[in-house]
């Protein structure tokens, strides 16, 4: 069945917002990294964009990906001469990181009580057997 191209399916455009709100977020720290000399505002903002991942449950990947896109932004920063936004976005990588696991570990208890996962521990060790 060939559908047509006018109409616009929900699993098509769900991704394309969330790779503009991603896009968004990597543009909006690097813009608050480079102007923003405290640290705290950043971490608010991470902590927010990783509680608005969780509900929406974006993809950790995506998360890895602001992860090491911040990450790269630190020796960026040291060309430029700034080490206080080098430090900044060193903290802000470690805990876009951190907060990847804690998404990860969500994304696969989903998989895992979404599926009928036959439990092994429960077999016995086989030197039971009398």
């Amino acid at each position: 069945m060939i559908r047509s191209r006018s109409k616009k399916d929900n699993s098509e455009t769900t991704p394309n917002k969330e790779r503009r709100i991603s896009i968004t977020f990597i543009v909006g720290m690097a813009v608050l990294g480079f102007i923003a000399q405290f640290q705290w505002i950043g971490l608010i903002v991470i902590t927010i964009f990783a509680i608005y991942a969780l509900v929406t449950r974006m993809p950790a990947r995506r998360v890895y990906t602001i992860a090491l896109i911040m990450l790269g932004m630190v020796p960026l920063s040291i060309l430029i001469g700034n080490w206080l936004i080098a430090q900044n976005f060193a903290a802000y990588s470690f805990l876009a990181f951190v907060y990847g696991i804690f998404i990860m570990t969500a994304e696969l208890r989903r998989e895992l009580h979404g599926k009928k996962v036959k439990d092994t521990t429960q077999q016995g060790s086989g030197f039971d057997r009398a």
